[in-house]
């Protein structure tokens, strides 16, 4: 198609207007297309909508475009142009002076992007309409379009519609406005720009008698109701657990071998792993699931419905996560508040992964989590059910101020060095860098606490006096290392089981805003 369309402008001096998109000319096509145009003296129309010429396509384009005298509109929408697409672009079209419309919607160049047509902006003298919709293009990328507002003095129309500027990106704009006397109308719709961003655009009209149309279509968004917050932290933390926990089985067994300078009994987390398969079989492997999956349902339900509650009332007003303090405390009080109702179900879960282990006539073969329960309750008083309570609450904590604003840090850095924007990916590699500050920062804690809450009644006397005696004894008997005994399935069980667990929150916080809020753009809860 694109070698018909090459020979029909080259042979074709009549043709004004070329229409390809939806084509799949790709990066050979856009350099026929190049060649053309070097030559072409007709032609005023150009679309290639939609035909993943990508960034060495655009870069054929733009050298032929830095010599083109008669094109005047140009559409380069969804063509997977990135920052360095645009780059080439703005090089070319500061000496351009025919081209008035461009089109480069549904691109996913981000605020590195913006900085480049920024500066076609502040140069041209013949641009009057640009389109950059849905450009991933946030509160930096809205700051360097402003500035060049501040001076430019060609652009009539700009279309921003779907990016992530909010409110702060509103205001600078609005700021840029209110000297600017040619921009004429200006679309923001869904931009999440909130209450502050429509006041500020607002003093626009005050200010600037040139200013006719701003779409903003502001709509409120939506977000998830806490309610739902609660039951998709539960569903996904358990969804998670379905897929880890013969990790977490492993981590367990590791942390009581060699036990009180005993001897060892597995040598590494493969080894563990495959021993108790051969002589539990597969159902071994999942012993303690459905106390783990109550655990679940009562601590993390609560851990991650209290933090999200929590980071959505103290975020910035421009959306953007509180500080690094504020977020460290959200996570410690979401974290003890939901390990404090989660301790009975983590009791059980301990000596359920546990059992197996222990000759045939120490087993306590609970029947199930609800079965673990009752017989503590009934064989050693309800209080006992919080035994452990004071580590496990300390974990919780500890782990819950390292995973969940490291996780939401990592998120928003890197989208703010435009790396990535939200979506799969961004979820799955910052779910990662929070996993491995967790498990670096609370195994210690984990393993006291799982030594204590595993101990038993030796001659009517408990075998630990205490934390600190558990403590004492970890490092007299078995070195400062063995703190970190375990890591490997500690961070194979913390790594999938936190990506997986984030992946699932915001996949299912995604559906519920778009199928049930109806909702455009998604707004994170983390």
């Amino acid at each position: 198609m694109a070698y018909v369309g090459y020979h029909l402008v080259q042979n074709n001096t009549s043709v004004e207007d070329l229409y390809l998109h939806n084509n799949q000319i790709g990066v050979g096509g856009a350099h026929y297309l190049s060649i053309t145009l070097q030559h072409n003296k007709k032609l005023t129309v150009l679309c290639l909508t939609n035909n993943q010429i990508g960034n060495e396509g655009i870069q054929y384009l733009s050298d032929a475009l830095e010599n083109n005298k008669t094109l005047k509109t140009v559409s380069l929408g969804k063509n997977h142009i990135t920052a360095q697409g645009v780059q080439h672009l703005s090089d070319a079209l500061q000496y351009n002076k025919t081209l008035t419309t461009l089109y480069l919607s549904d691109n996913p160049f981000g605020n590195k992007g913006a900085l480049y047509l920024s500066n076609v902006l502040q140069s041209s003298t013949a641009l009057t309409t640009l389109w950059i919709n849905n450009n991933h293009i946030g509160i930096e990328g809205a700051q360097y379009l402003s500035n060049a507002l501040k001076t430019n003095t060609t652009l009539m129309i700009l279309f921003l519609h779907n990016n992530h500027i909010q409110s702060q990106g509103a205001q600078y704009l609005s700021d840029a406005l209110q000297n600017n006397k040619t921009l004429k109308k200006l679309n923001l719709s869904d931009n999440e720009i909130g209450n502050k961003g429509t006041q500020h655009l607002c003093n626009t009209f005050i200010n600037n008698k040139e200013f006719k149309i701003m779409a903003l279509n502001t709509k409120p968004t939506t977000n998830t109701p806490n309610s739902i917050k609660f039951l998709i932290s539960g569903l996904a933390s358990m969804g998670a657990t379905l897929f880890v926990h013969p990790m977490d089985l492993v981590k367990n067994r590791m942390q009581i071998s060699g036990e009180g300078g005993g001897i060892k009994e597995y040598r590494t987390s493969y080894h563990a792993l495959t021993t108790i398969f051969r002589k539990e079989g597969f159902r071994g492997i999942y012993s303690g699931l459905s106390a783990g999956l109550f655990r679940q349902a009562t601590y993390a339900t609560t851990r991650l419905g209290i933090y999200q509650i929590l980071l959505e009332r103290f975020r910035d007003h421009d959306g953007r996560p509180p500080s690094i303090f504020v977020n460290l405390l959200l996570g410690v009080i979401s974290g003890g508040l939901g390990s404090l109702i989660g301790t009975p179900a983590e009791l059980a879960l301990i000596r359920m992964t546990l059992d197996g282990r222990l000759p045939m006539n120490e087993r306590r073969n609970y029947a199930h989590v609800f079965d673990a329960l009752a017989r503590i309750t009934r064989e050693e008083g309800i209080l006992k059910l919080w035994r452990g309570a004071i580590p496990t609450v300390t974990r919780a904590m500890i782990v819950n101020a390292a995973q969940m604003p490291s996780y939401s840090q990592a998120k928003q850095l890197i989208m703010s060095m435009d790396l990535m924007q939200q979506g799969l990916p961004l979820h799955a590699v910052s779910s990662l860098i929070a996993a491995l500050v967790t498990t670096i920062v609370s195994l210690p804690i984990d393993i006291v606490k799982t030594r204590y809450q595993n101990m038993k009644i030796i001659q009517g006397k408990p075998e630990y006096t205490g934390i600190l005696d558990v403590f004492q004894r970890i490092f007299r008997q078995e070195g400062i290392l063995s703190f970190w005994k375990g890591f490997t399935p500690y961070f194979y069980r913390i790594g999938p089981h936190t990506i997986l667990s984030f992946i699932f929150i915001e996949q299912l916080n995604i559906q519920y805003q778009r199928r049930i809020c109806k909702n455009e753009s998604y707004m994170s809860t983390l």
